[in-house]
């Protein structure tokens, strides 16, 4: 397993290429090459979190981002949104 920090991403990858990459997902979506399930959230007192999931079949990934929102964490000085990304590779389950 490998874990990438924020700073790790913003290394590997320019936000032209993160654009690119999510309008060919948007396309493969539209061709039907790709699996968009509707997002599920659990809502909670202080805020919430909620599950994405995603798979394309070009790229034969499968994809979930977890991601909560709290909006009190701001009178603590804390983030108000914090997700965590999984990419799976289909073939080697990596």
């Amino acid at each position: 397993m490998l874990f990438l920090s924020d700073n790790d991403v913003q290394r590997l990858i320019t936000m032209r290429e993160a654009i690119d990459a999510i309008e060919e997902a948007f396309k493969e979506l539209y061709l039907g090459k790709a699996i968009l399930p509707e997002r599920t959230t659990l809502m909670l007192k202080n805020g919430s979190i909620s599950q994405m999931s995603a798979y394309i079949e070009e790229a034969n990934v499968a994809i979930t981002k977890v991601f909560g929102i709290f909006p009190k964490n701001a009178k603590y000085n804390l983030p108000t949104t914090v997700a965590t990304l999984l990419v799976y590779d289909i073939e080697t389950e990596k």
